[in-house]
């Protein structure tokens, strides 16, 4: 089955997000295919959001999805894009109050093991004046 668009809710403050996969075209439009959830109250998982790559080798597009946890511990998790499966979750456990997660971009292969490299961004880390990481998605 072919899908012919991506939609994704960010409610704000909610903690959670919506992806709806089309199924195809219909006088109905896109029907929602499952639902992601961060891991508490407050975590506002979608805040920072990924575009598309094949991260787990299946063929199919996967995606990321940041938090935006203004006191605590933050992450980012990998989704696959079929049906939702949890492929891993990266913290920056050296920090708390960093909002790591907060700018989620999947971007080339910058360490050649075939794979698409993830940045991620922590602006209140190092005294506010921000960190960006690169993190290997393999």
């Amino acid at each position: 089955m072919k899908c012919t668009a991506l939609r994704i809710t960010l409610p704000l403050f909610a903690g959670w997000f919506t992806v709806a996969l089309s199924a195809p075209a219909t006088a109905q439009g896109p029907q929602l295919r499952y639902t992601v959830s961060g891991d508490e109250p407050g975590d506002e998982l979608g805040c920072g959001l990924s575009s598309l790559a094949d991260l787990d080798g299946d063929g199919l597009l996967d995606f990321c999805a940041g938090t935006h946890i203004s006191c605590g511990v933050g992450y980012v998790r990998a989704y696959r894009g079929s049906d939702g499966t949890v492929l891993w979750t990266r913290q920056d456990t050296s920090s708390n109050c960093d909002e790591f997660g907060v700018a989620v971009e999947l971007i080339g292969d910058l360490d050649g093991d075939g794979m698409s490299d993830l940045v991620v961004g922590a602006p209140q880390a190092n005294g506010d004046c921000g960190k960006a990481y690169l993190i290997s998605t393999q």
